[in-house]
């Protein structure tokens, strides 16, 4: 054993939760000892270790014996009720100890959490190492249950307390270490609140800056978009020391069963995905850098692990549902790095210098870790505004549960002397039992309901005002504002205005906040607007420009059609939408255009096809010219064919002597072409409009058809019956009756037919009139 006044130049610190429940966790003892034949075995030796969850003297005083030989020194804690299951080995003497209790730790009914009964708190021993007067570490062991939302606002004030401890213990300046399970992800409120407010740092975080921050399958991990990560990369990388697959106790049932002694052993490979594994046992660690006195050093992060990976030697279990954590501190002397050091920082990186690399490294990272230590204690002030109006929010439920429990006494009182009273009139003995079994309960449930009303609540409530001002107070310094020393109910300087009741601070706060949530959707729902409106109007541009380009390119096919020059020889065979068939009465009635000879159906769509190709001379002589191949001849005939071409068969001659169009020509082409558009818009929307009537009126026939086949069949229904009636001797009806009635009824649904069927007769022939009126009319226009 070393002695204290040898120069210590490292520590290694392990920490770890045992899962040492009694009665509840399985294997319990077996598992503790072989706990502490790990720890003495360990490679390197521990200097000081920190249990968690071992709740007995019996595991306590096992783990002990197994640890005796490089750990002499220890520390058991007694608080609460059933005891807070803390315990600390270390190698040098612990000189002091104490236990500190959260002002706020749960509540007397939330018996099923337990956190009021086993006294949740912090467990500091002051531990010399050396014999210089600041050779002396503090360490600060706290156990944190599962976050609850219920109890955020004890969680938050529990974080803040285990921050001030080290802050205090820094300030004296000794090194402080805090370790233990204090069940919150990195980067949390509560990790965030003990990295800014104690100069204690994580020590993962220090040397592995990016890792996880939550399980694969939370949401704030699940925002960073990164792959599931392996059971190895997350032991290596993320710190993972819960919920791993190489856990046994995180296996299902029938897992576990495969487990025990004589069994083949169950390996896992590293390669396995473990989504579910997260980091929550923690180690921080301060520096103990002075700025006033850099020479003197400080001490840096070496090393951290996950340990304790090893199974049950006989049952092949874990040694405990967490996995422990691992850190090696150094003690370095501080010196700036040189030009030349940061010169040669990529080089060393990748190893070209090979004897300096490992000094110049470590320069390198201690002036990191010790430059890093002096950042300011400050969260962003909407951080100190959230927790502010969480402890208002939690303070109006205490109050109005302060209410509930107490009007839960006073009715308790009243029911429990009627329960009395009532017995003396009962007239059965097991009802007089009865009643004073329910008064008697009632009774103890009301006055404990009005202790914990009267007392607790009040001390809780006192207790949430404690921290909203220290709260408070780290904001103003935060913000730069004068600090705030004002105690309720006592004033250092007179107010212009009386101060804010909770109430209307919680509503100035959340009216704050949904002010700057509105201004934030109100300038992206901007942003989307003015992106949707460039949007549209880039989408009709292109819409526009593509209808003029349509509307064009069909002006011009029907215009060069009914001049008998499209389909007559300029190009192969046409295909002409709807709207062209349309505009073109000649292609709608059917009767095909000049050069065409043939019309037919194909998906819908009115195809035409050249028949006389051969037929017409320009297209005789294209070919011709193809055939030939002659440049100066192709160029004379395509002259020709462009005359020929602009009024028909065999005018190329005189169209190519024409004069150029005039002005008011041109404007009068212009006049006709509009006249023409208008004229067939009118004929295409009567057009539309007599197929709606046509179709309106053949589903009014299809409908009167449909009820008068319905009424003959009732009707002759109603007539078989009748006659089957007359036919087995029913005494009301005569025979030639029944056969004149069936007779008369006939003559009258076959007259009625008759005249249904002239009717559409008539309506088929007015229809017929009126499109050949129509296409009358139209060939007139031509």
């Amino acid at each position: 054993m070393d002695s204290p006044s040898l120069e210590v130049n490292e520590i290694n610190v392990i920490t770890l939760n045992c899962w040492g429940l009694k009665f509840i966790s399985t294997l319990r003892n077996e598992r503790l000892t072989e706990i502490g034949q790990a720890i003495g075995s360990a490679s390197p030796t521990p200097h000081i270790v920190g249990l968690q969850e071992c709740w007995t003297q019996e595991d306590y005083k096992s783990i002990r014996k197994e640890t005796k030989h490089i750990l002499p020194y220890g520390k058991f804690y007694h608080s609460g009720i059933f005891g807070g299951g803390l315990a600390i080995l270390s190698k040098w003497p612990i000189e002091e100890s104490s236990m500190f209790r959260y002002p706020l730790n749960g509540r007397p009914t939330a018996f099923f959490r337990g956190d009021w009964f086993v006294g949740k708190g912090v467990a500091g021993a002051r531990i010399r190492y050396g014999q210089g007067p600041k050779d002396i570490v503090e360490l600060h062991a706290p156990y944190e249950t599962e976050p609850n939302d219920s109890y955020i606002c004890h969680r938050t004030a529990q974080a803040w307390e285990i921050a001030k401890l080290m802050r205090g213990a820094a300030e004296r300046g000794h090194l402080v270490l805090g370790l233990g399970d204090f069940n919150m992800i990195p980067l949390s409120l509560a990790h965030r609140l003990i990295s800014t407010h104690s100069p204690a740092r994580d020590v993962w975080m220090i040397l592995h800056p990016d890792c996880s921050i939550g399980a694969a399958i939370d949401e704030v991990e699940k925002a960073r978009r990164r792959p599931i990560p392996t059971a190895e990369f997350n032991l290596s990388e993320n710190g993972a020391t819960c919920d791993s697959v190489l856990n046994t106790w995180r296996w299902n049932k029938g897992e576990q069963k495969r487990l025990g002694p004589n069994r083949p052993e169950i390996e896992i490979p590293g390669d396995t995905p473990d989504p579910r594994a997260k980091r929550l046992d923690y180690i921080f660690a301060n520096t103990c850098f002075d700025e006033n006195n850099p020479s003197a050093g400080g001490w840096i992060v070496k090393d951290a692990r996950v340990g304790m990976l090893q199974r049950h030697s006989k049952y092949q279990c874990s040694l405990s549902d967490h996995f422990s954590v691992e850190a090696t501190l150094v003690h370095t002397k501080y010196a700036s790095p040189t030009e030349q050091t940061i010169k040669n920082k990529s080089a060393v990186s990748n190893g070209v210098y090979l004897q300096t690399a490992p000094s110049e490294s470590h320069l390198l990272s201690a002036h990191t870790q010790l430059k890093s230590s002096s950042s300011p204690p400050y969260l962003p002030i909407s951080t100190y505004d959230e927790i502010i109006a969480m402890i208002h929010t939690y303070r109006l439920r205490e109050r109005r549960q302060r209410r509930l429990r107490l009007g839960h006494f006073v009715a308790s009182v009243f029911i429990s002397i009627g329960c009395f009273i009532a017995v003396w009139w009962s007239p059965r003995n097991f009802v007089a039992f009865i009643l004073m079994l329910l008064s008697s309960l009632g009774l103890g449930a009301g006055v404990i309901d009005g202790l914990i009303g009267g007392l607790f609540v009040g001390s809780e409530i006192r207790a949430l005002k404690e921290f909203e001002w220290e709260i408070s107070n780290a904001r103003a310094a935060a913000n730069g504002e004068p600090l705030d020393l004002a105690e309720e109910g006592i004033q250092d300087c007179p107010r212009s205005s009386p101060p804010l009741t909770d109430l209307e601070r919680l509503l100035a706060i959340e009216i704050r906040l949904m002010m700057e949530k509105e201004a934030e959707a109100e300038e992206i729902r901007e942003r989307e607007e003015r992106k949707k409106r460039e949007e549209s109007e880039m989408e009709r541009a292109r819409m526009e420009a593509e209808s003029r380009s349509m509307m064009e390119w069909r002006l011009r096919v029907e215009m060069e059609y009914r001049h008998g020059n499209t389909i007559g020889g300029n190009i192969d065979p046409v295909n002409i939408d709807y709207a062209s068939r349309e505009r073109c009465p000649q292609a709608g009635n059917g009767r095909p255009g000049q050069g065409e000879s043939d019309v037919w159906q194909e998906g819908g769509k009115t195809r035409y096809q050249e028949m006389a190709r051969d037929k017409n001379p320009v297209s005789c002589r294209r070919e011709e010219n193809r055939r030939l191949g002659s440049a100066d001849f192709s160029s004379i005939e395509n002259s020709q064919e462009a005359g020929e071409e602009s009024r028909g068969w065999g005018r190329g001659k005189e169209s190519a002597l024409k004069r150029p169009e005039t002005e008011e020509q041109r404007k009068k082409r212009l006049r006709d072409n509009e006249r023409r558009r208008l004229k067939y818009q009118r004929i295409r929307e009567r057009e539309n409009k007599r197929n709606i009537e046509w179709r309106q009126r053949d589903k009014s026939r299809k409908a009167k058809l449909k009820l008068g086949e319905e009424q003959q069949e009732a009707e002759i229904m109603e007539e078989d019956n009748l006659l089957v009636r007359v036919i087995s001797g029913s005494k009301r009806f005569r025979k030639d009756e029944a056969n004149n009635r069936f007779q008369q009824k006939t003559k009258e649904r076959r007259k009625a037919q008759t005249k249904m069927e002239e009717e559409e007769d008539n309506n088929e022939d007015e229809s017929e009139e009126e499109r050949r009126g129509y296409w009358q009319e139209e060939e007139d226009d031509e």
